[in-house]
């Protein structure tokens, strides 16, 4: 860094936080033994996505008509095919299932950590074990999201040297979910047989957490 002395707390938190958020998402998705749970909430993010991109769509539609650079004629074209055809995809799967909408990010992640301190994964080296994970990620996420979305209340709780502690919270809260996430999605993906891919970028310290949750799947 150009600056060693700087921490650069609000990028690392806003990274922290996205990990974060992903992760637990991750393992809302997964960590139900019932696969039916698991496809309704997976059809639930899912209509989740199409419902943000049809507000998307919403507001390309709306500037292409009226914006003051508008685009030539093919990719107009282009544009307005596909909006029809996610609409008629969007209609079509509404027709056809049931589906809730997710949980905010901070009920996933208030989950996933409850549900990682009840299946401590087998890598952990007595971290997990001894102080569990909810408490550092649900405080984390809160503050995090502070930092990142420019509010000034954390401010009160970052003085006298706690910013150092603060951060030094987010990277454990976000490294341990994320470490998690990766483990049990590894696991969904290599059960029943549990074999390990050739081509395989997870750590090896992971391959026991794999092991032990693939029994959520066979």
């Amino acid at each position: 860094m150009d600056n060693p002395g700087y921490l650069y707390a609000s990028s690392v938190m806003q990274l922290c936080r996205s990990a974060m958020e992903t992760s637990a998402r991750t393992i809302w998705l997964l960590s139900d033994p019932d696969r039916n749970v698991r496809r309704d909430r997976c059809m639930s993010m899912e209509m989740e996505q199409l419902e943000q991109q049809s507000q998307f769509l919403k507001l390309d539609a709306e500037f292409e008509r009226r914006g003051r650079n508008p685009g030539p004629p093919n990719v107009v074209a282009m544009n307005a095919s596909h909006r029809e055809k996610h609409a008629d995809l969007t209609s079509r799967v509404k027709k056809g299932y049931t589906f809730t909408k997710p949980p905010s990010f901070t009920k996933t992640i208030a989950h996933a950590a409850r549900w990682v301190d009840a299946h401590v994964p087998a890598h952990d080296t007595g971290e997990l074990a001894a102080s569990g994970l909810e408490e550092g990620a649900r405080s984390f996420y809160p503050y995090g999201s502070s930092f990142v979305h420019g509010y000034s209340w954390m401010s009160d709780y970052a003085r006298g040297g706690r910013l150092f502690g603060m951060i030094a919270d987010s990277l454990a809260a976000a490294l341990n979910m994320t470490e998690c996430a990766v483990g049990l999605y590894e696991a969904a993906c290599r059960a029943p047989d549990g074999r390990r891919g050739a081509d395989s970028l997870v750590s090896e310290r992971l391959e026991p957490t794999i092991a032990q949750w693939m029994s959520l799947y066979t």
